[in-house]
C-alpha cells in the first residue's frame, strides 16, 4: 500500500467507523495497536506517549510499510478533543482498515480514494518538518512534538 499523499484527513475519515463509540483504556489500545502493526508486517513503531499526547491534544503514530513512512495523527475524534483513549483508539481503528485493504487486495484502491481526501498538494509532511524522506522514526517523531509544541 502507498501511503504517499494520504493526509490527515484520511485517517479522521477512517477513524470514524468500526465501534469508535466506546472507551477503551490506553493500555487496551496500545496493545491493539501493536498487534495491528503486527499482522501487517510492521514490527517498529513511535507512539506519542499519553502524557505527550495530553499536553498536545494529538496522538500520534510513525511507522513504516515498504518503505515508505506513514504517520496517522488524531486530535479531534467525533470533531473536537475526547482525551487520549478515543484518539489512540481511532487510529488502531484506521490502521485496522488499511490492513485488511491491502490484505484483500484492495490497498491500491484505498489509497487511490484516500488521495482525493489527502492535504492539498505541496503539503509535503518532511517539507513542514524540516526533514528529508530518509528520516528514521525517531527523528520524525521528534521533529514532531517540536512543531506540536
Amino acid at each position: 500500500m502507498t501511503y504517499r499523499g494520504m493526509g490527515r484527513v484520511v485517517w479522521e475519515v477512517a477513524m470514524t467507523y468500526g465501534g469508535m463509540g466506546r472507551v477503551v483504556s490506553w493500555e487496551q489500545s496500545k496493545t491493539d495497536l501493536r498487534e495491528e502493526l503486527r499482522k501487517w508486517g510492521v514490527e517498529k513503531y513511535a507512539l506519542t506517549t499519553k502524557k505527550e499526547a495530553e499536553e498536545i491534544g494529538a496522538v500520534t503514530v510513525i511507522f513504516f510499510k515498504n518503505g515508505v513512512s506513514a504517520s496517522p495523527s488524531c486530535s479531534r475524534w467525533g470533531g473536537e478533543w475526547q482525551g487520549p483513549e478515543r484518539n489512540l483508539r481511532a487510529i488502531v481503528g484506521a490502521v485496522q482498515s488499511a490492513r485488511l485493504a491491502d490484505q484483500r487486495g484492495i490497498g491500491t484502491l484505498w489509497a487511490e480514494i484516500a488521495k482525493t481526501l489527502a492535504l492539498p498538494p505541496g503539503d509535503d509532511p518532511y517539507r513542514v518538518l524540516g526533514l528529508t524522506k530518509e528520516a528514521t522514526p525517531a527523528e520524525v517523531r521528534k521533529a514532531y512534538l517540536q512543531k506540536a509544541q
